[in-house]
């Protein structure tokens, strides 16, 4: 029974461990689209 806590315990941590890292990547590619969205809406009003 205690070796199953244990065992729940590694795999929430890996799981919190990739969430950060999803998050953090996520995060990363939704800046890079919303600022490469900025720079295209920005050079339309400019024409």
């Amino acid at each position: 029974m205690n070796n199953g806590l244990m065992m729940n315990q590694a795999v929430s941590k890996f799981l919190k461990q990739d969430f950060a890292r999803f998050l953090m990547s996520g995060g990363f590619n939704t800046a890079l689209t919303y600022g490469i969205y900025l720079v295209l809406l920005l050079s339309l009003i400019h024409i």
